[in-house]
């Protein structure tokens, strides 16, 4: 988290001294951060270094990818090294080289079957259906969803998907995002195979047991898994 406050008298010698230099010419005001002690982490990195090993592991260069809603960070990072399909509801106006824009509903890709290698999707699906992003209202739009995404699967081929979990079980939080419990994340992923998982507590800030997870009321956690077409 980032901490502004006024500038603490250790650091005020430093500030007149800039303040005094011709290189800003005056031009130096005060905005002092504090960001101090660890390198923060969250959920995003979590789920970002989960999609990263698994790809690095299970994938190959010639590996058709093409990723539904994740962040575009991320995405932007992968196409420094390797062409990508994406889909999102909304048009985009900048976009890599490497990456190949598809505007359509994630549940209804106009895309040929078993056309793709890995199917990646980062805390995107429990956004499906809420009209969030402009989507209609749809109640199992995030079922459809994966049902569209194991048609494009090749044989063999791997889904990689992050999303909310909660210990107390499924919850909606509308239009933000679904809340899932574990037993309806993996039958959303009824017919594949788990190759592995991981979850992330937003209280404890670091990477949990399942069992660990003490999701607070109306809150969140984040599950990370990798699941194989046979």
């Amino acid at each position: 988290m980032i901490r502004r406050n006024p500038a603490p008298a250790s650091a005020r010698l430093a500030l007149k001294e800039f303040k005094a230099s011709q290189r800003y010419l005056n031009r130096v005001f005060e905005d002092f951060i504090d960001q101090c002690g660890d390198h923060p982490s969250n959920w995003r990195d979590a789920e970002t270094s989960f999609a990263a090993d698994v790809l690095n592991e299970l994938s190959s260069p010639s590996s058709r990818i093409i990723d539904i809603g994740s962040n575009h960070l991320f995405i932007s990072g992968l196409c420094a090294f390797r062409p990508i399909t994406t889909v999102d509801v909304r048009p985009r106006s900048i976009a890599p080289q490497n990456e190949s824009v598809v505007v359509a509903d994630a549940a209804n890709i106009p895309l040929p079957d078993h056309s793709f290698d890995i199917v990646l999707s980062l805390n995107a699906i429990e956004h499906f259906g809420l009209g969030r992003y402009g989507d209609d209202i749809d109640l199992d739009a995030d079922f459809r969803a994966a049902t569209e995404w194991k048609r494009l699967l090749a044989p063999g081929g791997i889904i990689i998907v992050s999303t909310t979990i909660s210990s107390r079980g499924d919850a909606l939080a509308f239009n933000a995002h679904r809340i899932y419990s574990y037993a309806t994340i993996h039958q959303i992923f009824s017919g594949l195979t788990l190759i592995r998982e991981s979850f992330y507590s937003n209280q404890r800030k670091r990477r949990t047991a399942l069992f660990e997870l003490e999701t607070p009321e109306f809150s969140w956690d984040l599950y990370a898994g990798a699941f194989k077409l046979s």
